[in-house]
């Protein structure tokens, strides 16, 4: 998993891939205008493509995990290479096992696939944002150090469940502002009960369909 870069609306935040191999190699560079040539050592990661499913309502507010699927194999992005420091952290993904296999992504024999999958990849997959507390806070937006993904989890509708209404977002920064009313201000304690029970329906009801 790894920070999405993505400008459009409703973008989600992150991209994913599936490790194909692990490198390292010596790298020479030389300086067209000095001529100078510089070697260091460079290690990298071969990866397959993951691609989200834009016909699929996903987040918080949908109660839906994400969706994904493998980059068909003539599609230019379907390989890649990343450097190792990109990558955030390892992703539990859960086979979409309603939607079978298919051998139409990648050719047979492919070194892509592992020998245990028989030439099929699975059709989608479902992103476990729930397998630690680590991932759920990169989807909720209240993680220390997720700041940066606060602004497309919320156009991603992986916004906080349990935001509360006054609550917007007025700078270029994200800083979360609350609107505080004369009427907020003297709100009755019935009324500060009733908001505790809102809130702890919003939990029990916080699954999956």
């Amino acid at each position: 998993m790894v920070i999405a870069h993505e400008d459009q609306d409703n973008s989600h935040p992150y991209w994913y891939a599936r490790v194909i191999g692990i490198f390292n190699a010596d790298i020479c560079y030389r300086d067209p205008e000095s001529g100078n040539v510089d070697t260091q050592h460079m290690d990298f990661l071969w990866v397959r493509w993951f691609g989200r499913d834009p016909t699929y309502r996903s987040g918080i507010d949908a109660r839906r995990l994400p969706r994904i699927g493998f980059v068909p194999n003539d599609d230019d992005f379907a390989f890649g290479f990343l450097s190792p420091e990109v990558v955030l952290r390892a992703v539990h993904l859960i086979p979409g096992f309603a939607h079978e296999k298919t051998q139409d992504l990648l050719p047979n024999e492919s070194i892509a696939r592992q020998p245990s999958e028989n030439n099929l990849d699975w059709r989608y997959y479902y992103v476990n944002i729930f397998v630690d507390r680590d991932m759920f806070m990169r989807y909720s937006g209240e993680g220390v150090g997720h700041k940066s993904t606060r602004r497309a989890l919320r156009d991603a509708r992986f916004g906080n469940p349990y935001e509360i209404d006054e609550a917007e977002w007025i700078d270029e920064d994200d800083t979360l502002m609350v609107a505080d009313s004369e009427e907020d201000s003297h709100a009755s304690d019935t009324e500060s009960e009733s908001s505790a029970s809102e809130h702890v329906d919003l939990d029990e009801n916080l699954m999956l369909y």
